[in-house]
């Protein structure tokens, strides 16, 4: 059994850099080790953010924000709760 946070039928609006990060994942068809790969992270790293358990910070956050092409917590002005 996949646990809940792998699985790709979730359908919740992403939040934070972690969650957009994770939905053009799934669309692009890559795994969490595949993407890490991509990017040159490890694929710990990576998947300690998915699960909300550490945060990207410094050239790894621009790492991510690169990859998405924007920063969706630059553009809101509440306060994540990721």
């Amino acid at each position: 059994t996949r646990r809940w946070w792998l699985r790709s039928d979730r359908h919740l609006a992403p939040e934070c850099l972690a969650d957009h990060t994770r939905a053009k994942r799934l669309k692009e068809n890559l795994t969490m080790k595949q993407l890490a790969h991509k990017l040159g992270l490890a694929h710990g790293t990576l998947k300690y953010w998915e699960l909300h358990k550490s945060k990207p910070m410094g050239h790894n956050r621009k790492t991510l924000v690169d990859y998405l092409g924007f920063d969706p917590e630059r553009k809101s002005q509440m306060p994540t709760q990721c």
